[in-house]
């Protein structure tokens, strides 16, 4: 049975360090994100491991973007790497 549904988490990188936390859609931690996404719990998973192209995702609309675009597309793959990271979107 595939998995549905949301996860929202907040990622902050601050000179180096990386922090995550789950968070609600409309917690004031996440206000003034540089980048939020917004995408379907299946096309996230597909994203985040690998079957599904970050760039791919985003020109078919599977991925929402607000905010810095730019970012989003230099610092995903540092971030996707990233320890904290990892050990956040395993627990989902």
């Amino acid at each position: 049975m595939p998995l549905v549904g949301t996860a929202s988490l907040l990622i902050a990188v601050k000179s180096g360090a990386v922090k995550v936390q789950s968070v609600a859609k409309n917690d004031p931690d996440a206000k003034g994100a540089d980048v939020t996404i917004t995408a379907k719990f299946e096309d996230f998973a597909a994203l985040w491991n690998g079957e599904l192209s970050l760039e791919a995702a985003y020109m078919t609309g599977q991925l929402k973007v607000d905010g810095n675009r730019v970012l989003l597309i230099d610092g995903w793959r540092p971030l996707r790497n990233s320890p904290e990271v990892q050990k956040a979107f395993s627990s989902l």
